[in-house]
């Protein structure tokens, strides 16, 4: 609903010591007996309307002349304060706001310093002209205010700063239509508080303006045991301060030390965080930074990264890591990816990451991660490699929330000695194979993948205490196994118990087919290992009867058998030939024998026919000539 106002406001005071009394930090004890002078005035007014829509039209006005403002405690005073500035607006529409700080000059002790400030269409087109210059010698205010105990505060701030313009030539970049000449420094500044043990510390920083953007010539500052010294340029910083639009900066910087954990607990006196009290890092949101850094030292929570370089974007909740290497517990880390805060309550990443020489033992320790994901490093020693990409959130204490992890990659070993794991323990004892209980890997090349809460790990060779395997399976986040495990047992290195066995079964074998089969070398052997890793569950071959144990042996007897057969049908086919042959050779003998038989009844048959023809004409030719 309307309210309809029209009122008048001023001062029943003029004594400046009253408007000093408004400043926080000012009024404290003793104050009223704070000596002063100068005059001072005040009013203002509100009239007409104001509901959702429109507002009354007002003013204010404060000048003061000639203040002076002393603490009988103290040693110096601040002198010839002199301000004037108006506030108005004459018909209620916020862009007809006009602020005209005309004035403003105070001096410390013997240092003078003036401002001034117009500023005139505030919502269309904010236009404004100032003024900043003086100096001020930041170890003089304890001399002319009191400040809370243990409280210290040093450093000189100089300024030859003006600038005028309007924030549509900054929008559109018409620079030649804005004017920013000067600067700003601050040197030797310290700062102490009593809650605050962590001196805060800028050593020398300078800032140059013009109109397109803010030079940081300089800056060499320390806070606690953090310290970092930079240069850069700063774009768009009075469309950042007036319209909260996108502050724009690419930066170098070095470092020797930064203690993240002084920022994160919200303490500076705090060099460790305790996991209750780690709170999310944000990313701020309208800022566009690049940043080239180079730490020698960066700790976070009881982590210890050295020799970080690369280079960092900022923008949007996001920090953007591009080329990125640094060292920590002994190994060496390159990286790129993303951190997000878009979502404060739980941080998004995307990183991929190359691990170079890290010693396991160390990694189980330091990362509680690794300790979920691969229970197994906790009884190994070795170091190792790794490349992979890794995609997931993080809780409000920075942790990565191992259900959401997708991605995967591979892990490579030089020599690693696994002891007295619990799951290989459940193998050696039911293989009856204590060298499982103990043993040394190299030379792993293992592709891994995280999916639906668990690491899966591609099948892969490896020489486990002589045995060559092959291993696959899972581990889920819950500590859960699902591995599957094909042995090829040297002969050798069988146990007792399945070496009877196997001779028992192979006995039959050979009793049933007629063979001479025995223990072949190497024994395969297909082990499922399931459960947990504190509970693991082992069934091999053995448990089930030694069936997977012997299948090599039934091959070769199968493959004896086939021998056998064929040379015994090889003899059949050799024997049939050999009486073919000899049936064929008699047959052929006995046809000669006929054949000749014959030929010569034939030539007898035919000598008597002829002999018999003969005699009848003899007989017949006697008869003739005999007549």
């Amino acid at each position: 609903e309307d309210i309809t106002m029209d009122l008048k406001v001023n001062s029943p005071q003029s004594d400046f010591k009253h408007l000093m009394s408004i400043i926080p930090g000012v009024y404290k004890d003793g104050f009223k007996d704070v000596q002063s002078s100068g005059k001072m005035s005040f009013n203002g007014f509100a009239k007409g309307t104001y509901n959702q829509t429109t507002m009354p039209s007002f003013g204010l006005n404060l000048s003061v002349d000639d203040g002076k403002f002393k603490y009988p405690s103290l040693p110096s005073s601040i002198n010839n304060v002199n301000l004037k500035v108006a506030i108005s607006n004459p018909d209620g529409i916020p862009d007809h706001t006009f602020i005209n700080l005309s004035k403003f000059h105070a001096e410390l002790g013997a240092e003078p310093f003036d401002a001034g400030l117009k500023v005139s269409t505030p919502v269309s087109n904010a236009t404004f002209d100032g003024i900043v210059k003086g100096t001020i010698n930041l170890a003089n205010i304890k001399n002319f205010i009191p400040l809370e105990q243990g409280t210290a505060l040093t450093g000189v701030f100089k300024s030859d700063l003006s600038f005028a313009g309007n924030m549509n030539a900054i929008e559109q970049k018409m620079y030649d239509k804005i004017k920013a000449a000067g600067w700003m420094s601050l040197s030797s500044f310290i700062y102490k508080s009593k809650d605050n043990t962590a001196d805060v510390k800028v050593n020398d920083m300078k800032l140059t303006f013009n109109p397109r953007n803010i030079t940081l010539d300089n800056l060499n500052a320390s806070m606690g045991k953090s310290d970092v010294r930079a240069k850069g340029t700063i774009d768009n910083l009075f469309g950042y301060y007036f319209k909260q639009e996108l502050l724009k900066g690419e930066f170098t910087m070095l470092s020797n030390k930064i203690d993240l954990n002084q920022f994160m607990s919200g303490s500076a006196a705090t060099t460790t965080t305790d996991s209750n009290t780690t709170t999310v890092v944000e990313v701020p949101e309208n800022i566009d930074f690049t940043l080239a850094a180079s730490v020698g030292q960066l700790l976070f929570e009881d982590l210890v990264i050295e020799q970080l370089k690369g280079n960092v974007g900022i923008r949007d909740h996001t920090l953007g890591m591009n080329d990125i290497t640094f060292n920590i517990i002994g190994g060496k880390v390159a990286m790129n990816g993303v951190y997000q805060t878009k979502d404060k309550r739980s941080p998004y990443f995307n990183y991929d990451l190359a691990l170079e020489n890290f010693d396991i033992q160390k990694t189980y320790k330091t990362f509680a991660t690794v300790r979920k994901l691969a229970a197994i490093a906790e009884r190994c020693s070795g170091t190792f490699g790794a490349a992979f990409k890794v995609v997931g959130r993080m809780d409000q204490k920075m942790e990565p929330v191992l259900t959401t992890l997708t991605g995967g990659g591979k892990l490579t070993t030089k020599g690693v000695t696994v002891s007295n794991f619990e799951p290989l323990n459940k193998l050696a004892d039911a293989l009856k194979m204590q060298q499982y209980k103990q043993m040394s890997l190299s030379n792993l090349n293992i592709s891994f993948k995280f999916k639906d809460g668990r690491v899966f790990i591609d099948p892969y060779e490896a020489l486990l205490a002589g045995t060559n395997s092959v291993i696959e399976g899972s581990t889920g986040f819950d500590q859960s196994i699902d591995y599957k495990l094909n042995l090829s047992i040297p002969k050798a290195m069988l146990g007792s118990s399945a070496t009877t066995m196997v001779s028992g079964l192979l006995s039959n074998l050979n009793s049933s087919l007629g063979t001479n089969v025995s223990i072949p070398d190497p024994v395969k052997i297909k082990v499922n290992m399931e459960g947990t890793v504190a509970k693991p569950i082992i069934k091999t071959a053995l448990k089930e009867g030694a069936k997977g144990l012997v299948d090599d042996a039934k091959e070769r007897v199968k493959v004896e058998f086939e021998k056998r057969k064929k040379e015994l049908e090889d003899k059949a086919r050799a024997e049939v030939d050999k009486a073919k042959a000899e049936a064929e050779a008699k047959a052929r003998a006995e046809a000669d024998r006929l054949k000749k038989q014959a030929a010569a009844a034939a030539a007898k048959a035919k000598k008597e026919a002829e002999e018999k023809l003969k005699k009848e004409a003899d007989k017949q030719l006697k008869n003739i000539f005999g007549k």
